[in-house]
């Protein structure tokens, strides 16, 4: 509505800053707790076991921008149109910036 311009931010290793406890399972018991308690429930540690996060490098990248025309009231189509932008703009973004560790392909769902 505003009519601002987007610029796409991604960090690359930010996940592997902790360890998360259960997050290589599929069906663990904290998931199971999460979903009874209808909360999500998530233990991580870093360096000796504690919530301090392990030395790792974080690379901030930024894409290029993506330009939205002002609009009070934008149908459905144009929120679209935008949205569609903005994406192929961070999938661009991720591509061409990821660092050589990164090998997991970007998924936006």
């Amino acid at each position: 509505q505003e009519g601002a311009t987007i610029i796409p931010i991604f960090f690359f290793g930010n996940t592997r800053l902790f360890t998360v406890v259960g997050s290589d399972s599929t069906n663990t018991w904290l998931q199971r707790l999460s979903r009874k308690l209808r909360a999500s429930v998530v233990f991580f540690y870093g360096r000796n076991y504690l919530p301090v996060p392990y030395r790792q490098h974080i690379h901030m990248a930024s894409g290029p921008k993506v330009t939205v025309k002002q609009n009070a009231n934008p149908t459905t189509e144009e929120i679209d149109e935008v949205m569609d932008r903005v994406i192929k703009s961070l999938n661009l973004l991720y591509e061409k910036q990821k660092p050589s560790w990164e090998d997991r392909p970007l998924v936006i769902k």
